[in-house]
């Protein structure tokens, strides 16, 4: 896979995740349809600090509350829109049912080379994080839902 999207994409559902992770490299939230909680909302909005936010939703009254919301919360949300007519499957039109080519389309402008960095963290580094040491292990639990 040689797309790939620096910063974090956002959608509607896990089959339009399952579509876009087979063609492009980056971080997915999945918001479940209008169930976007405060928690996604915050997560991102903490995010969009430091990664830019791209929403890829359905072109629908569902995809735009779920845009409206992320607006009226996030700065500088980035709104990405894929052609209605070539979504279409099964009587269905979403995300999920683009072609291939349609998600390339939307998304090319974004993609850019994957960063090749390496970390290195040492005791140091974790201690002054507070990962170890006195009073840390509240830190690692809250730290637990992360990808590492």
């Amino acid at each position: 896979m040689s797309n790939y999207i620096n910063g974090i994409l956002v959608v509607e559902g896990s089959n339009d995740a399952s579509l876009i992770s087979s063609i492009v490299d980056c971080e997915i939230v999945v918001t479940n349809g209008f169930e976007l909680d405060n928690q996604t909302v915050n997560y991102l909005k903490t995010q969009s600090k430091y990664k830019t936010i791209y929403v890829l939703t359905d072109p629908d009254l569902a995809g735009e509350q779920i845009r409206n919301k992320l607006h009226q919360n996030i700065p500088n949300v980035v709104d990405v829109y894929v052609d209605i007519n070539k979504c279409n499957k099964h009587n269905k039109h979403g995300v999920a049912e683009c072609t291939i080519e349609e998600i390339n389309r939307a998304l090319s402008p974004y993609f850019s080379q994957k960063p090749n960095i390496l970390y290195e963290i040492s005791i140091m580094d974790l201690y002054k994080l507070k990962l170890i040491g006195d009073g840390s292990e509240k830190n690692r639990i809250k730290m637990k839902w992360l990808k590492i």
